[in-house]
């Protein structure tokens, strides 16, 4: 592939990647460098506000790069009258016999 070739094929994936996150209305959280000076990590979300104390830390085994670490602040709801079902199937319930 030539080098001009190839800046094509990465301008291409470049403008399909920011379509997809536009598209779907995600948000980019990370806002800090994560590898040296540069913003390498991903945290993408559609519900923004629910993620919270978003921090990096020197990593301790590779020098370069940072940890992250977030709070996801989101409940589940209960299910209210649907009892939790555990699936077993036994030799006798199959024809694989």
């Amino acid at each position: 592939m030539t080098t001009h070739n190839a800046l094509r094929a990465y301008d291409a994936l470049h403008v399909y990647f920011t379509k997809l996150v536009n598209d779907n209305f995600l948000w980019q959280l990370i806002d800090f460098p994560t590898r040296k000076e540069n913003i390498l990590d991903l945290l993408l979300t559609n519900i923004p506000e629910k993620i919270i104390n978003i921090s990096g830390y020197d990593d301790v085994i590779i020098p370069i790069t940072n940890s992250l670490t977030f709070k996801l602040t989101y409940k589940l709801s209960s299910a209210s009258n649907h009892p939790n079902v555990l699936f077993t199937i036994s030799k006798e319930q199959t024809r694989w016999h």
